[in-house]
């Protein structure tokens, strides 16, 4: 009878530990993690939060093994100069102010700036084989006057430290305007990330506007 109890007990030590590292980063927080990311990226390049704050926000949500956005990212141009990270370090919303009018001021399609965005989040999509999870996303960037940009993107999470980290982030973008000689349901068949495994992306989240 006691051995039975001591076996017991330890099964359930096991699949408590088990349960524990299975659980770490359910599908919610990863899709959660997305809905950050975005919000934050959103903020960052209309100007409304500063470079400190979004590398800030975004620390806990992407592998420290992952170059994505630092200091020596080069983020636009003003006068062929190159504005990295470092050159926006210590910035505050204020400072820049100056940034943000020199976009407001550029008419032609090259703008940085974007009147609104809508963005739509997949669920988890999990690679058994690969031990490898998959969140994709669509957004609508709206410049106004019939200009838009629509990117597909896919983020990769591995596991970090018994968590679910963004080790990897692809994007397939196309750009309408006025001009544009295709239409926008050809341009669509040659964005990448539209499904996976054969079956059409289900997506579970949208954001309007960072909301």
């Amino acid at each position: 009878m006691k051995k039975i109890l001591i076996l017991s007990i330890i099964l359930i030590f096991i699949l408590v530990g088990c349960g524990d590292k299975v659980t770490s980063n359910n599908e919610d927080e990863l899709i959660g993690n997305i809905k950050t990311l975005e919000k934050k990226n959103y903020l960052f390049d209309t100007f409304q939060i500063t470079y400190d704050n979004y590398i800030k926000s975004i620390n806990d949500i992407i592998s420290k093994d992952y170059n994505y956005k630092n200091d020596d990212t080069a983020f636009f141009m003003i006068d062929g100069k190159e504005i990295k990270g470092k050159d926006l370090k210590g910035k505050s919303i204020e400072d820049l102010k100056e940034y943000k009018e020199h976009f407001k001021g550029l008419e032609n399609g090259m703008k940085l700036l974007y009147d609104s965005s809508k963005v739509k989040i997949s669920k988890v999509y999990y690679d058994k084989d690969l031990n490898v999870k998959y969140i994709f996303s669509n957004i609508i960037k709206d410049y106004g006057d019939n200009e838009e940009e629509i990117i597909n993107k896919m983020y990769t999470f591995r596991e970090e430290d018994e968590n679910w980290k963004i080790t990897n982030i692809e994007k397939s973008s196309i750009y309408i305007d006025e001009n544009t000689e295709e239409s926008k349901e050809e341009l669509l068949k040659k964005l990448r990330y539209n499904n996976y495994d054969g079956e059409e992306m289900e997506y579970v989240e949208t954001l309007k506007n960072n909301k």
